[in-house]
């Protein structure tokens, strides 16, 4: 069934963008939801912006239409990633070379032209953002003519066993601390909290302490709802080098704090993600091998996640050749077309690593819902709630979308 014509709009992401080197700034500040400072990464006309993306339009020759979205995620620009998303520097791009790829070709050939259009010479000019957005167009109608859902469909074409085990999700409430945390426990959410740890001062502690502090009211504040015994949700902070920048990226101090924070929330489990942050992808690889090595010496449990300079199938390799963490956070929109994700959890799974299937709050609610499908089709460990950081919307898409799939 072939492509007969090619569309595309802009459209309004899940959240915002931030330039996140500006938002570290210490001379930045947050009133309310206005971020007052002046802009450092490319791209950037204010340290935040509203969230835009690309929405694309496939119409096949039995006039069946269907949909893709892609954006930038929140922190566009850093650490190796594609610049912020702006619709207006892509548009001509997208209506030539992407056009030229698509046009008359059988939407049969999924994978075909989703490696087509991650070919090296097809990305001059191009954005991730953009072959997130025809990917996930072309999954929804190549699912749609094999009369199968796209989790089934990922399934078959990637020769994948069939997995029956529920989605685990994992929230993220933004600098709202204790309401996002309630919701979470009310809704029983898989891992918690995630809370935007950006500031040594605001939100770590010289020490550490403002850390341990909210762990131990979230530890207490599950008590408090008087959940069901056997709720036992993973305590995951992503930290943005918070913990190294407080200990100088001392291996030692780090691992000690490691381990105190891991004594706070037992019985729970512990995950980090990104304690430590570098400026090139070679000395997070090699600090984080560090101190995955030295944790494993102390008898730590706690579960090291990457994320930042970890972008694409290249880089989460070489992660996992150096042995520097536990669970891969897979930026979706990051890699570009959603089949890249896909290879993404079956490299971590074949190197017995955890896949965690992030993304970004500034995703869309279809975003959200093909994300499912590939968390059910891969069996990744982990999911990101999205889009937005209110966490009842974004669950609410993606846990019904779960229902659907599998009732």
């Amino acid at each position: 069934m072939k492509i007969i014509d090619v569309k595309y709009f802009p459209i309004v992401a899940g959240w915002y963008c931030d330039d996140k080197k500006a938002v570290e700034n210490p001379n930045t500040v947050s009133d309310h939801y206005l971020l007052k400072g002046n802009p450092v990464t490319k791209g950037f006309n204010n340290v935040r912006e509203v969230g835009t993306g690309i929405g694309i339009e496939l119409t096949l020759e039995n006039q069946r239409v269907f949909y893709g979205d892609g954006t930038s995620v929140t922190y566009a620009g850093t650490a190796g990633r594609d610049p912020l998303f702006k619709y207006e520097n892509y548009i001509d791009f997208c209506n030539s070379t992407m056009k030229d790829i698509l046009i008359n070709r059988d939407i049969e050939e999924f994978l075909e032209i989703c490696s087509e259009i991650e070919n090296p010479r097809n990305l001059l000019g191009s954005h991730t953002a953009i072959r997130y957005a025809i990917s996930s167009a072309l999954l929804e109608g190549a699912a749609d003519l094999c009369k199968i859902s796209k989790a089934e469909y990922l399934r078959k074409i990637f020769d994948l066993p069939e997995i029956n085990k529920k989605v685990k999700y994992m929230i993220q409430g933004g600098s709202d601390w204790y309401n996002s945390v309630d919701k979470a426990i009310y809704h029983r959410v898989d891992a918690l909290p995630h809370a935007l740890l950006h500031s040594v001062e605001k939100d770590f502690g010289k020490s550490g302490e403002i850390l341990i502090e909210y762990a131990t009211w979230i530890k207490n504040r599950i008590f408090e709802h008087e959940t069901e015994i056997d709720y036992k949700p993973i305590f995951h902070f992503d930290c943005y080098g918070t913990i190294g920048r407080a200990f100088e990226n001392n291996i030692d101090k780090i691992t000690d704090y490691i381990l105190t924070l891991e004594r706070t929330v037992n019985p729970f489990d512990l995950q980090l993600e990104s304690p430590i942050e570098m400026q090139t992808r070679k000395e997070q690889i090699e600090i984080l091998s560090q101190l995955k090595q030295t944790l494993k010496i102390k008898n730590s449990n706690t579960s090291i996640v990457a994320d930042e300079w970890c972008n694409n199938l290249n880089d989460i390799s070489d992660f996992i050749d150096f042995d520097c963490v536990d669970m891969i956070q897979i930026k979706m929109p990051d890699l570009g077309s959603i089949t890249e994700s896909a290879k993404a959890v079956m490299i971590c799974h074949e190197n017995n690593i955890k896949a965690y299937l992030g993304g970004s709050c500034n995703e869309t609610d279809l975003n959200a819902k093909n994300a499912i499908h590939l968390a059910l089709a891969t069996g990744a460990e982990q999911i990101l709630v999205r889009p937005g950081m209110g966490i009842d919307e974004g669950y609410s898409i993606m846990k019904n979308e779960e229902t659907r799939i599998i009732s």
